[in-house]
């Protein structure tokens, strides 16, 4: 015995090989289209990179006029005294109030010498340095 196919079945089983020829068509098509979305989104990023960065360029251009060597120079050098002053003025303060004077003995003797050699400076040995 022959297995006949119906024709209904036959109709039905060309109708699916066509829309699966389709399917496939449309998938390429759809992958054309989003290589091509890909592409536009690149080169627009890239074409907005090169504006930010000639926008960039020109900012630092107009920076950079405002300056010159011998300002910059300069100012560099402001700031190294300043920073010496600042240094001095922490030695100075963190040093102890004792360290570099004389102490508070050492004047009272000294002053004692002096008036003893200012009143008995004929009899005072003290006064003989």
């Amino acid at each position: 015995m022959s297995k006949r196919v119906p024709p209904a079945a036959t109709t039905a089983l060309k109708r699916k090989h066509e829309l699966e020829k389709q399917r496939d068509q449309l998938g390429g098509t759809r992958l054309t289209l989003e290589t091509q979305i890909n592409a536009i989104e690149s080169a627009h990023f890239n074409a907005q990179t090169m504006v930010t960065m000639r926008q960039g360029a020109k900012v630092l251009q107009s920076i950079h006029k405002q300056l010159d060597l011998t300002k910059i120079e300069d100012t560099m050098e402001d700031i190294r005294e300043q920073m010496e002053t600042t240094q001095q003025i922490a030695d100075a303060i963190s040093n102890p109030l004792n360290v570099g004077l004389e102490s508070l003995d050492e004047v009272r003797e000294t002053t004692w010498i002096r008036l003893v050699c200012t009143r008995f400076a004929d009899v005072s040995t003290l006064c003989a340095g």
